[in-house]
């Protein structure tokens, strides 16, 4: 530009640049330590790219890692995606993903272009409950009001900031009990034909509605650097009574909550009979034949709802899912594991029924098990007596289903987990 072929005459303005941003940029061609300022960067950055100076852009991606801290996330995600840096945007996408609750929070958020937005809503890794995804694209969309000088309490205000961005919202991972509380507090938000779709995504899996995103989010949790799994051990070493408990109805139940997020990968069972004298050789050490035993096997998010009203308000809400099923074969020469295809994100403000199916009526043996268990970390698992109705959307019926679980006994015998590093 000053004496090359393309020599230009007279002063050369710049017209995409700060002066303090070009300042900073010129360190690259004078001095053998540049210094780089986060309000610069992506100005400097500009100009690397802009001129082909790669020294400038490799050291711009470089600080821009460096200086990552959760406040300022959703810039350096920002950043990445201008300049096309994969590794900062997976790095980024990362950080997002495992502390939402941080980052829906940070300034960096509240402050972030709708591309941003837009690409945090497309993350299927988010690990956090979908009502605190919906809680901050409200808390963005208020933010983004009150810089364009409008009133940021008008509902319309703030449905317009979001646009279709509203329809990345996985309103279908909800309970109903979380949406009505944001449909209350949000109803101009929501127009009728949407509110019909969101209550149908929630109350069946198959419901597919014309424009909001149907997929269920699955959290990527990362592993614990001390372990790689959690065994929650049901056995009660100090009871060695062993006892003979008939199935009901062909069918077993477990019903779990657990204190934290976690991820459950695999399920163990205790031996399955096919009658009782099969059973009664077993406990007595005897040899007993060897059979496989085919079963259907559902996991179930159990809605946090009562209906009061139906056998003596013994009825679990209709919002209750299938989440995981798959036909397993079962042993009673030895414990089955039941290794899941695709591991199940347990919250910890739900309860989870697993449910094993058979065609036949058995029996099996078992050692006392614990109500509680206490495991590493800090990870409580409890398991929950109950005998109650519940209601099950199945395609475009619902049917009505019966839980009846004790603590002390049951089919399965261990659960496998995965817990996100704090």
């Amino acid at each position: 530009m000053f004496y090359g072929p393309a020599k230009q005459e007279g002063d050369i303005p710049i017209v995409d640049s700060t002066p303090e941003a070009f300042k900073e940029f010129l360190q690259f061609f004078y001095l053998g330590t540049v210094k780089l300022t986060a309000d610069n960067v992506a100005d400097v950055w500009n100009l690397g790219k802009q001129y082909m100076v790669d020294d400038c852009c490799m050291a711009s991606s470089n600080f821009s890692e460096e200086t990552l801290t959760l406040d300022n996330m959703c810039w350096g995600f920002e950043l990445a995606i201008l300049f096309e840096q994969d590794r900062l945007m997976k790095l980024c996408e990362q950080k997002i993903s495992e502390n939402p609750k941080e980052i829906f929070k940070s300034n960096g958020f509240l402050t972030c272009g709708s591309n941003v937005l837009a690409r945090i809503l497309q993350l299927e890794s988010l690990n956090c409950d979908e009502s605190m995804v919906f809680d901050g694209c409200v808390a963005w969309a208020k933010a983004a009001c009150i810089q364009k000088g409008l009133d940021e309490t008008n509902m319309q205000n703030l449905r317009n900031q979001l646009g279709d961005l509203f329809y990345e919202i996985r309103f279908g991972d909800m309970t109903a009990e979380k949406f009505f509380m944001r449909y209350r507090a949000y109803e101009k938000m929501f127009s009728t034909e949407e509110c019909k779709d969101i209550f149908g995504m929630i109350a069946s899996m198959d419901y597919q509605p014309p424009k909001f995103n149907r997929n269920a989010r699955m959290a990527v949790l990362k592993l614990n650097k001390n372990t790689d799994q959690l065994i929650c051990d049901r056995i009660d070493p100090t009871c060695l009574d062993h006892k003979i408990y008939p199935f009901q109805n062909s069918r077993d139940d477990t019903v779990f909550s657990s204190n934290c997020a976690l991820l459950l990968k695999a399920i163990q069972c205790n031996e399955l009979f096919h009658s009782e004298f099969e059973c009664n050789k077993s406990t007595s050490n005897a040899a007993h034949s060897t059979n496989t035993i085919p079963a259907e096997m559902n996991v179930i998010e159990l809605s946090n709802e009562r209906c009061n009203g139906e056998r003596n308000g013994r009825y679990i809400g209709n919002n209750n899912k299938i989440i995981y099923d798959a036909q397993v074969i079962l042993h009673s020469s030895h414990g089955t594991i039941v290794h899941l295809s695709t591991p199940i994100v347990i919250r910890p403000d739900l309860k989870y029924n697993i449910t094993f199916k058979f065609n036949f009526d058995g029996c099996y043996t078992l050692m006392t098990m614990k109500p509680k268990v206490q495991m590493e970390q800090g990870v409580e698992i409890e398991f929950h007596k109950m005998n109650a109705w519940y209601h099950l959307s199945q395609g475009n019926s619902i049917r009505s289903n019966r839980i009846r679980t004790t603590v002390d006994q049951g089919l399965v015998k261990q659960l496998i987990f995965v817990k996100s590093e704090e």
